[in-house]
């Protein structure tokens, strides 16, 4: 899971992670990855909205003065 926020603003509602709890039917959970792995879908939060992007338009959605942290997992 990726969370991005503007340096200067605050999330002004605590994050439970029971928010994260959802029903996915096993059909749209994928079963290998994509040879072209950054066609991988991309779900955006943005002012009370979800819309569909994909992982190769980020440089896009994203400010200019951006930078991005993850972990690589063991």
């Amino acid at each position: 899971m990726l969370i991005c926020f503007q340096q200067n603003s605050k999330l002004n509602v605590p994050l439970k992670l029971s928010d994260y709890y959802y029903q996915l039917p096993v059909s749209r959970i994928a079963q290998e990855p994509l040879v072209q792995r950054d066609m991988a879908k991309l779900l955006v939060y943005q002012q009370g909205q979800i819309t569909d992007f994909y992982f190769h338009q980020i440089p896009d959605l994203l400010p200019s003065d951006s930078f991005l942290v993850s972990t690589i997992p063991k």
